[in-house]
């Protein structure tokens, strides 16, 4: 592709990830029709992408990076919503605002994107409301950590379980590799959780990825599957400089 064309697509990708921002800051009388709302934009935007799959919200050809969406340095949490709008993948999935500026920021990815599958509601229009739930399989880095919130409860700190006291570490020897900010207030708040590494932002030696919990529903299970299946409730940055752990996890792969 021509440089020209390159560049081009980076302004309309970004054009697509502003609109994002400033329309999930808005209110809807019923919040569960975000994705209907939006697919006339998106019919618009899919004319310049026309061999790109749309998955509730989210591009293929976008991914993984798109995944990278976010609640950080805005602090707008929301309960989620008692009857599913999209997969937690998906921003959708919840309300309030989705910052997606890790989403273009990110210049190396650490996962694949194995299958992605949505069930539109209509399927006369696949680019509006699904059906509940959708498949994203990745070929991810995926450990275990837990989070908890900061002294100051303004965010969550992402420490690992038994990690050795390091300069960042807690009183508890947990060692502070990062922070992890939550999708939505949920009913219950797990302490115990796996993080998945998404991409990393090579100027700001960053790693970015999602915080994810083990499905536990009837539809999404391991056994279903033969692979681990999990619920998307956060998403987590960590400074490689804070801590070896992380950079010694991605080299693993």
């Amino acid at each position: 592709m021509p440089d020209s064309d390159l560049s081009a697509d980076s302004d309309i990708t970004q054009a697509w990830y502003n609109l994002i921002t400033m329309y999930t800051q808005r209110t809807l009388t019923r919040p569960r029709d975000r994705l209907n709302a939006l697919a006339g934009i998106a019919e618009q935007y899919h004319q310049y992408w026309p061999y790109s799959k749309y998955f509730a919200s989210l591009w293929e050809h976008q991914l993984p990076g798109s995944l990278l969406w976010s609640n950080h340095r805005h602090g707008d949490y929301h309960r989620r919503p008692d009857i599913c709008h999209a997969p937690s993948w998906s921003w959708a999935s919840r309300d309030g605002r989705a910052g997606m500026d890790w989403c273009s920021m990110n210049n190396g990815m650490y996962c694949t994107v194995i299958h992605c599958n949505i069930t539109p509601a209509k399927k006369v229009n696949p680019i509006s409301k699904v059906e509940d739930g959708g498949i994203l399989v990745l070929e991810a880095i995926i450990q275990q950590a837990t989070w908890s919130t900061d002294k100051d409860g303004f965010r969550d700190l992402f420490t690992v379980t038994g990690a050795p006291l390091d300069q960042y570490g807690s009183e508890s020897g947990q060692s502070n590799i990062g922070l992890a900010y939550s999708d939505a207030i949920e009913k219950q708040q797990d302490a115990n959780v796996y993080v998945a590494f998404v991409g990393q932002n090579v100027k700001e030696q960053c790693a970015h990825g999602l915080v994810l919990v083990p499905a536990t529903d009837q539809i999404a299970n391991t056994e279903a599957y033969n692979y681990p299946v999990f619920h998307r409730v956060g998403s987590f940055e960590a400074p490689l400089y804070w801590s070896s752990f992380p950079e010694t996890w991605l080299q693993s792969k």
